[in-house]
């Protein structure tokens, strides 16, 4: 059974416009207008979660690790092999940064 997701009407903004209408300017006329806006379920803002997961000094040095891979120049730890492996290479920089302190999560166990 497929799930159907109804989207929902949004209010963006809502404006009252005084209006004068030939001979009954005396008069105060007003329209609201209202601009409304279909917006899926799924598309709702989650709020108290945090914006950024890692710190600029955790991406610098990813970046720098990145580069060294790059250019053939990455070792692994003990071995001192050389490292091709992209996801390797993001790991050790992620493993740097957290020994140097910076905002990084943790490893998944």
């Amino acid at each position: 059974m497929a799930h159907t997701f109804m989207p929902r009407l949004v209010l963006r903004f809502c404006i009252v416009v005084p209006i004068s209408i030939g001979q009954f300017q005396s008069q105060n006329f007003y329209v609201t207008v209202v601009v409304l806006y279909l917006q899926h379920p799924l598309q709702e803002k989650k709020e108290g979660l945090p914006m950024a997961r890692y710190g600029k000094k955790a991406s610098s040095k990813v970046e720098k690790v990145m580069h060294e891979r790059k250019h053939g120049t990455l070792r692994s730890g003990s071995t001192g092999k050389k490292v091709t492996s992209r996801k390797q290479a993001i790991a050790i920089g992620l493993s740097e940064a957290r020994r140097s302190g910076a905002k990084v999560p943790a490893r998944k166990k």
